[in-house]
């Protein structure tokens, strides 16, 4: 999207300024449709049904806390266990912090987060 200047999704905040015209709103607009047309992740252990809704929130975080991860000891984690040192596969990254989100009714109030 940076090197074409376009504005291809709603929550990437670095790309919104590029183009308000009819073009980069169609992009943009077919980009959420296929998003949204996406289906949900499956859980990793319990069966509760998930709306992808949830995840159409440019403020919202990235990840669900009960989705697994692979860490470089060979273990698996839930993100919602991820504290900071784990390192996750298959890089290696090492998790600085954690900010979790608790949602109720499929939505959150976000909080801004600066470093002292």
């Amino acid at each position: 999207a940076h090197l074409l200047q376009f504005c291809n999704n709603f929550k990437d905040p670095g790309i919104q300024h590029y183009g308000n015209g009819n073009l980069f709103s169609d992009i943009r607009d077919e980009m959420d449709d296929i998003f949204c047309s996406l289906p949900a992740p499956k859980c990793s252990k319990d069966g509760a049904k998930i709306n992808m809704s949830v995840f159409y929130n440019a403020a919202g975080g990235c990840f669900y806390g009960k989705c697994k991860v692979h860490l470089m000891n060979g273990t698996t984690k839930l993100i919602k266990d991820i504290k900071p040192g784990d390192r996750i596969a298959p890089y290696g990254g090492m998790i600085r912090f954690v900010v979790k989100t608790i949602c109720q009714n499929q939505k959150a109030n976000m909080v801004i987060v600066s470093i002292k």
